[in-house]
């Protein structure tokens, strides 16, 4: 898929688009406390009811493995806010925020 900032947001003056398949991520656990728990907020919608999107975060070990998955899915065609609640496994070496 590819990504790119457009100026139709629910506020503001930009918001990110995602086309296609596959979406953007970014390393956040140095943020973050091991067994912290955390809420991860944003507005989001789809282009039409037989889209879908997903909003989530991803725990991985030090070999990579993929140890927690948390999120929400995207479904409404007009913005709503969504939000995943989520804490921070103690294996934890990486985590990445997605959509």
């Amino acid at each position: 898929g590819s990504s790119t900032i457009i100026a139709t947001a629910n506020s503001g003056r930009k918001a990110l688009r995602i086309t296609g398949q596959g979406g953007s991520g970014q390393e956040v656990l140095h943020r973050l406390k091991t067994g912290g728990t955390y809420e991860l907020k944003a507005f989001g919608r789809v282009s039409s009811a037989s889209d879908a999107a997903v909003l989530g975060i991803r725990f991985f070990d030090t070999g990579n493995a993929t140890i927690a998955d948390i999120n929400q899915p995207v479904r409404a065609t007009a913005f709503q806010n969504y939000t995943v609640r989520f804490t921070v496994p103690p294996r934890a070496s990486s985590a990445k925020i997605y959509v």
